[in-house]
């Protein structure tokens, strides 16, 4: 992005990439006892990534590759129960 790389696959893959990072935002499958905040740091780190990417892209102007990202349709991995899971730690600053 940085770099004015027009490569048709860079959408895709940084669409796969942020797809398979989703999994980080839900209970593991082999977690017996949960809690919400035990993973805010995942949560934290992920937004602040899709913030980086996004700010980037205005950056550079590239606005073709953020309405992409924007519009996209993204494939939840399986148990994601919630559209949007909210980062519980930051509400006890």
């Amino acid at each position: 992005i940085e770099m004015g790389v027009t490569s048709p696959d860079l959408m895709p893959n940084l669409i796969e990439f942020l797809e398979r990072l989703l999994v980080f935002k839900i209970k593991p499958t082999e977690m017996n006892q949960w809690n919400d905040s035990w993973f805010d740091s995942h949560r934290l780190f992920l937004h602040d990534l899709f913030v980086y990417i996004v700010a980037t892209m205005i950056k550079y102007r590239r606005y073709d590759a953020l309405k992409n990202l924007l519009s996209n349709m993204y494939a939840l991995p399986e148990g994601y129960g919630s559209y949007r899971l909210t980062i519980l730690s930051l509400a006890f600053r």
